[in-house]
């Protein structure tokens, strides 16, 4: 969300860095990687009317009918600069209990469809981001995502992400080297922050929003001061 995520997977660890990207770091990206193909995507993020997920780092969505809660730890000692670290939550009962304990007084053992639940506690959708994604890399190699927004109308973003895979906790400094290393050989465009696209819809269009994270998460994430 803020740029450098470290994601456990059953079969490795996935790092990823986003970037900004114009027409010519795409030409760069296809001259280094083939085209794997191009999906669409349609996000939808929840919270409370008083931004009480996402002001604690913690971040929940609908990708295309899937559920996915993204919560914060502990920053990794030794990382690079800036790293970030998620565990990702899917399965619908997971998000449920870590709800119940991140909001006091929320009970989320009733039955019904998620969102149902969601919408019962005031939990409601805030934002609905449509991207098209173009995908390129190679099995076993850097992999690179372009997202162009396509919708809501009137907000416009472009934002890449590069990610290696590693093959465990150990292994994850070399594959931040070589995101790293990756991202400097294309030269994407200076003097642009690399925010999220849920970030920079929050930034664009919900302004009490946006500083209500900039107060809460500004001193762990100096890029939100920094856009």
């Amino acid at each position: 969300t803020f740029g450098v995520k470290v994601e456990t997977k059953t079969f490795g660890v996935e790092v990823e860095k986003k970037f900004m990207f114009d027409a010519e770091t795409e030409r760069r990206i296809a001259e280094a990687l083939p085209l794997k193909g191009e999906v669409r995507i349609e996000d939808s993020y929840f919270d409370t009317p008083d931004f009480r997920l996402t002001t604690q780092d913690f971040w929940l969505r609908v990708r295309d009918g899937a559920w996915e809660l993204k919560e914060p730890t502990p920053s990794r000692e030794g990382g690079s600069a800036g790293m970030d670290v998620y565990n990702e939550l899917t399965e619908e009962r997971d998000i449920a209990a870590a709800l119940e304990r991140l909001l006091p007084g929320m009970d989320m053992t009733r039955g019904g469809p998620l969102e149902q639940r969601l919408f019962a506690e005031g939990c409601e959708a805030f934002c609905t981001l449509v991207s098209a994604r173009r995908k390129y890399g190679a099995a076993g190699g850097v992999g690179v995502d372009l997202d162009v927004v396509v919708a809501p109308e009137g907000f416009s973003y472009a934002i890449g992400e590069v990610e290696v895979m590693a093959g465990d906790a150990g292994d994850v400094p070399r594959a931040e080297a070589e995101v790293d290393a990756f991202i400097e050989r294309l030269a994407p465009p200076p003097g642009k922050v690399a925010l999220g696209k849920v970030l920079a819809l929050i930034k664009h269009a919900r302004p009490e929003h946006f500083q209500a994270l900039q107060r809460a998460l500004g001193d762990k994430y100096p890029k939100l001061n920094q856009v």
